[in-house]
């Protein structure tokens, strides 16, 4: 495992001044740790860094809301989602 951390620091490292761009997609539905230990990383080591994500935990007390995590000037805040939650009944039908 801790190889495989260095591969993906030295990739994360080579994102810097190159191409610029790391893309994430996963479709779970609720949290994971992992996430957020990236985000931990990301606003350690790339202090450059700026982006949104959007989150859905269906087991959290926004279940049915999108979470936008906001990325910049060396920190990630939380903030609601004003496009596309609630989820019922923005996004999907109510069964």
């Amino acid at each position: 495992m801790e190889n495989g951390r260095l591969v993906f620091n030295k990739a994360i490292r080579n994102l810097n001044n190159t191409s610029g761009v790391l893309h994430i997609t996963s479709s779970r539905n609720h949290t994971a740790p992992e996430l957020f230990q990236l985000l931990d990383w990301i606003v350690e080591n790339a202090l450059g860094s700026y982006g949104i994500i959007y989150v859905l935990d269906d087991e959290s007390e926004y279940s049915n809301e999108f979470r936008v995590i906001k990325i910049n000037k060396g920190n990630y805040t939380f903030h609601n989602d004003p496009f596309l939650s609630p989820i019922y009944p923005e996004v999907e039908y109510e069964l």
